[in-house]
């Protein structure tokens, strides 16, 4: 059991001292923070157009709720005839008449 506590101190560790080197590389070299981390970003265009960049799949599409899983959290999208207008392993555009926007753990 102690072993167990020590190495999962050990990974924290680790962790904190990574994630230290990414935001001082970041700052340093001047890097949008969602390039680093790899977190996602949704660009809203009026009430027609969502953009979101940095996404790892569609997990439901319909006319009226589409649900995007990103790194950190699950992004569900309700509206009337929504569809995918495109989609690439970097960003995916939503169209139609957007209502909702809800976010997920």
């Amino acid at each position: 059991m102690l072993i167990y506590f020590i190495m999962g101190r050990l990974n924290r560790n680790k962790n904190k001292i990574i994630q230290a080197a990414r935001e001082q590389m970041t700052d340093t070299l001047k890097l949008p923070r969602e390039l680093v981390n790899g977190d996602s970003v949704i660009t809203i265009r009026g009430q027609g157009e969502l953009f979101v960049e940095n996404y790892r799949g569609i997990l439901e599409c319909s006319e009226t709720l589409i649900w995007i899983s990103t790194k950190n959290f699950r992004l569900c999208i309700e509206g009337r005839n929504l569809t995918v207008a495109y989609y690439n392993n970097d960003e995916m555009k939503v169209t139609g008449t957007i209502e909702h926007i809800s976010f997920m753990e």
